[in-house]
């Protein structure tokens, strides 16, 4: 059975900026859940058309269930989500689409650490503001 982590904030009062970060962060979490539920059934129409599937073309499911244990705390309609458009001069072969996703899938990943690590310490500095300025007093 998969848990769902729920997170709750009491009397969170954030600015614009701060929403418009987590909407972003949850933007990018869907789409990158997008991209993998379009890779997952691209295989699965391959193996049911009889093709075989490289074993380094295969989706590796701890990833995607790695990636599926995140916040539910803002459910961003699907409409909402701008469709890839980007223009190529040559189709990508599947291996090469593979690598693309799996490379994109790891920078993204980067950039939710990099965020988090931004975020703990944007709450370290308002609390030592808020010691100094305790102290002052």
């Amino acid at each position: 059975a998969k848990t769902i982590k729920n997170t709750v904030v009491v009397n969170e009062e954030l600015t614009a900026e701060e929403w418009k970060r987590r909407y972003e962060k949850e933007r990018e979490k869907a789409l990158r859940t997008k991209a993998q539920l379009t890779r997952a059934e691209y295989e699965l129409s391959r193996w049911r058309n009889g093709e075989h599937v490289p074993h380094e073309e295969q989706l590796l499911m701890k990833d995607i269930m790695e990636n599926s244990t995140t916040s539910l705390t803002d459910n961003i309609p699907v409409s909402n989500i701008p469709p890839n458009t980007q223009v190529s001069a040559e189709p990508l072969s599947n291996a090469e689409r593979v690598k693309f996703e799996e490379e994109r899938s790891r920078l993204y990943a980067q950039l939710d650490e990099k965020d988090d690590e931004i975020d703990r310490q944007s709450q370290l500095i308002e609390k030592l503001k808020e010691q100094m300025l305790e102290q002052e007093e």
